[in-house]
Protein backbone atom coordinates (compact mmCIF):
# COMPACT_ATOMS: atom_id res chain seq x y z
CA UNK A 1 0.00 0.00 0.00
CA UNK A 2 1.54 3.12 -1.14
CA UNK A 3 1.18 6.06 1.62
CA UNK A 4 0.69 9.47 0.55
CA UNK A 5 3.21 12.17 1.94
CA UNK A 6 2.54 15.91 3.07
CA UNK A 7 4.09 18.43 4.50
CA UNK A 8 3.74 21.80 6.05
CA UNK A 9 5.60 24.84 5.03
CA UNK A 10 6.17 26.30 8.68
CA UNK A 11 6.89 29.77 6.49
CA UNK A 12 3.14 30.03 6.26
CA UNK A 13 0.80 32.07 8.26
CA UNK A 14 -1.10 30.14 10.69
CA UNK A 15 -4.53 30.73 8.40
CA UNK A 16 -3.10 28.33 5.75
CA UNK A 17 -1.01 25.98 8.06
CA UNK A 18 -4.62 24.91 10.40
CA UNK A 19 -6.41 23.69 8.01
CA UNK A 20 -3.75 21.55 6.53
CA UNK A 21 -3.10 20.00 9.20
CA UNK A 22 -6.69 19.36 9.89
CA UNK A 23 -7.00 17.84 5.82
CA UNK A 24 -3.85 15.18 6.97
CA UNK A 25 -4.92 14.40 10.10
CA UNK A 26 -7.03 11.36 9.54
CA UNK A 27 -4.30 9.87 7.06
CA UNK A 28 -1.52 10.19 10.22
CA UNK A 29 -0.16 7.20 12.28
CA UNK A 30 -0.74 7.40 15.84
CA UNK A 31 1.97 9.70 16.41
CA UNK A 32 1.16 12.26 14.14
CA UNK A 33 -2.20 12.29 15.14
CA UNK A 34 -0.81 13.03 19.03
CA UNK A 35 2.08 15.77 17.62
CA UNK A 36 -1.17 17.46 15.65
CA UNK A 37 -3.28 16.90 18.67
CA UNK A 38 -0.40 18.25 21.11
CA UNK A 39 0.08 21.55 18.60
CA UNK A 40 -3.62 22.17 18.67
CA UNK A 41 -3.40 22.70 22.37
CA UNK A 42 -0.60 24.99 22.20
CA UNK A 43 -2.70 27.03 19.77
CA UNK A 44 -5.51 27.40 21.65
CA UNK A 45 -3.37 28.07 24.88
CA UNK A 46 -2.20 31.10 22.57
CA UNK A 47 -5.41 32.02 21.70
CA UNK A 48 -6.90 32.12 24.47
CA UNK A 49 -4.40 34.41 26.41
CA UNK A 50 -4.54 36.61 23.07
CA UNK A 51 -8.46 37.01 24.42
CA UNK A 52 -7.40 37.63 27.70
CA UNK A 53 -5.33 40.46 26.48
CA UNK A 54 -7.45 41.80 24.06
CA UNK A 55 -10.30 41.87 26.76
CA UNK A 56 -7.87 43.30 29.74
CA UNK A 57 -6.68 46.09 27.02
CA UNK A 58 -10.30 46.91 26.34
CA UNK A 59 -10.97 47.56 30.04
CA UNK A 60 -8.17 49.70 30.06
CA UNK A 61 -9.29 51.93 27.02
CA UNK A 62 -13.18 52.35 28.96
CA UNK A 63 -11.59 53.50 32.52
CA UNK A 64 -9.44 56.10 30.16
Amino acid sequence: MKTKKETINISSTWENVLPQMVRMYSSLNSDGKKEVLRRMSVIGKIVDKCKQLKKRKEKENETK
